[in-house]
């Protein structure tokens, strides 16, 4: 498994910041996993808007406690206590929809596993029209949110733009560590 701990400063200022973190593709999942083990132990409302895997797969690896999946990944099916489907990748307005449907909780992590996935099935105003709004929303509830994004796979003008409406984006693209075994 790799090593992750570079993560830590981004757990750490995580708490009511709008976050980008960039990665590259052999770090995204065990990252993705890292943080969202952290955050779901907090005790806080834990949205997680997933565009690479399905609701009932993060839900087996991470439990239900506190733990609301987007599911952006599967085909649209009937929601259940912790799963939201919105089956159409486009259409932002439903994306954030689904958010407000899924907790009505004040305080609350709302953590978006692809905006390199966004960015694929919507265009870069859309997004960035979208990244604005959501951001602002956010901020004003006084509630935090975290993007990932594989930056190999996402356009540099889309990055810039979604990093000038967060308050902090951490770029550890150019970090890999294949593993490390300590005896």
């Amino acid at each position: 498994m790799q090593s992750v701990s570079y993560l830590k400063e981004v757990l750490v200022n995580l708490e009511q910041n709008v976050s980008i973190v960039l990665l590259n593709q052999k770090q995204f999942r065990t990252a993705i996993d890292f943080v969202l083990d952290d955050i779901v132990k907090k005790d806080k409302q834990v949205i997680f808007v997933s565009f690479t895997m399905s609701g009932e797969e993060i839900i087996r690896k991470f439990g239900e406690h506190n733990l609301i999946v987007i599911d952006g990944f599967s085909e649209e099916q009937r929601d259940t206590d912790n799963i939201v489907y919105i089956g159409n990748k486009t259409n932002l307005t439903k994306v954030q929809m689904a958010i407000e449907k899924a907790s009505d909780k004040k305080d609350k992590i709302i953590v978006f596993d692809s905006l390199s996935v966004m960015s694929i099935y919507n265009s870069k105003k859309d997004l960035g029209k979208f990244i604005y709004l959501f951001n602002n929303k956010i901020s004003l509830e006084g509630n935090t949110c975290l993007y990932f994004a594989t930056k190999d796979s996402i356009d540099e003008d889309t990055v810039e733009n979604a990093k000038q409406f967060c308050d902090k984006t951490y770029d550890f693209s150019d970090i890999y560590i294949s593993s490390i075994h300590v005896k």
